[in-house]
Formats: C-alpha cells, sequence, structure tokens
C-alpha cells in the first residue's frame, strides 16, 4: 500500500501535477527581483522550460534579462539585450497584441545604443502601444516618455518634444516629468 501510494506521488511529480501556474511563476520572479534580479531572471528561465510557448512568461523572462542586462558588464550585457529580444519576439509570435511583451522590448530597444540599428524598431513597438486603449496610466507615461527618447536619438525632435510634453501634460510628478523637462530643454538648446 506505502509502496503504491509512493509511485503515484512519483508519477504526479513526474507529469507536473503540481506544478506552478504561469502567474505563480510571474509573482514569485517579480517578488525575487526586489532583492535579487539575478534570481529572478533564473527562476523565470525555469518557467520558460515549463512553458516555453506562454507569451506573459516569456515577456518576463525578456523584462528579467533585460534589467540583468543594465546592471552588468558590457559584453553580458550585449548577451542579456539579446536574449531579452528574443523572448520578446518569441511572445509577440505566439501573441502579437501582447503588450508587455512590446512595451518591453519597445523600451529596451530604444534604449540601446543608436549604432545597433534597434531604435528604429523600438519606435514602432511604442506608436503600436500607444494606440491602444487598454493601458494603465503608467503604461501611457512609459510609452511617451520612451516614445520621446527613441524620436530624439532618431533626430525627430518635434515629435520628441510632442511626446515629452504629453509626459508633463499628465502631471506625473515623478522622474519621468523632470526628464521630460530636461529633455526638452537640450532640445531646444541644440536648435
Amino acid at each position: 500500500m506505502k509502496i503504491n501510494i509512493l509511485i503515484i506521488l512519483l508519477l504526479l511529480i513526474n507529469f507536473n501535477i503540481w506544478a506552478k501556474s504561469t502567474q505563480e511563476w510571474i509573482e514569485s520572479a517579480f517578488e525575487l527581483e526586489k532583492n535579487n534580479i539575478e534570481e529572478a531572471l533564473t527562476l523565470m528561465g525555469k518557467a520558460k522550460k515549463e512553458y516555453p510557448q506562454n507569451p506573459d512568461i516569456l515577456s518576463v523572462y525578456g523584462y528579467m534579462a533585460g534589467l540583468v542586462a543594465k546592471e552588468t558588464y558590457k559584453l553580458r550585457a550585449a548577451y542579456l539585450a539579446s536574449v531579452a529580444i528574443s523572448a520578446f519576439d518569441d511572445a509577440l509570435k505566439e501573441d502579437n497584441n501582447h503588450k508587455n511583451a512590446r512595451l518591453w522590448r519597445g523600451i529596451l530597444k530604444i534604449n540601446m545604443p543608436s549604432f545597433l540599428g534597434k531604435v528604429p524598431g523600438g519606435i514602432a513597438d511604442l506608436e503600436i502601444i500607444e494606440k491602444r486603449t487598454d493601458l494603465t496610466r503608467d503604461d501611457l507615461i512609459q510609452t511617451k516618455f520612451f516614445l520621446g527618447m527613441g524620436y530624439g536619438k532618431a533626430e525627430r525632435y518635434s515629435e520628441a518634444i510632442s511626446s515629452f510634453e504629453e509626459v508633463l501634460a499628465l502631471e506625473t510628478n515623478d522622474k519621468y516629468e523632470s526628464e521630460s523637462r530636461m529633455r526638452i530643454k537640450r532640445i531646444k538648446d541644440k536648435r
């Protein structure tokens, strides 16, 4: 009798009957991210193995890879940025309308050096996001701010100023507002 129960338990474990849900993986990763981004990335790597075609898992994996890329040395940062973009691309293959994958991919591409040629793709992603009707206020602020950055890098200065002014109109009273003011001033000083 005890052997039968043990065999059943082993079978359940092997067939992932007690596997974490996608939401549990994501919540665990965001909790870990507060203290250790590397562990959050490792956790999402495991989630990606369990759910290789889930756009939510893929986009959060890409997000964590992007965060680690910002915190590490150049060669590893370049590698992790490519891992992140690949994960976002995979998420968008599964769900072309996935908000976070497109938003985070756009932001990552905008933050990459211009000579890599990723900025136009970042702008395109964020222009698609900007048209959505389901954005939270924070999503909208981020989208407008990073669009302004992208337009500035692409030397589309009037569009950059317009995007930064839209951030200011949202009265964020945070880093995006002060950074938008500074960037508007820089662009106007260049002219």
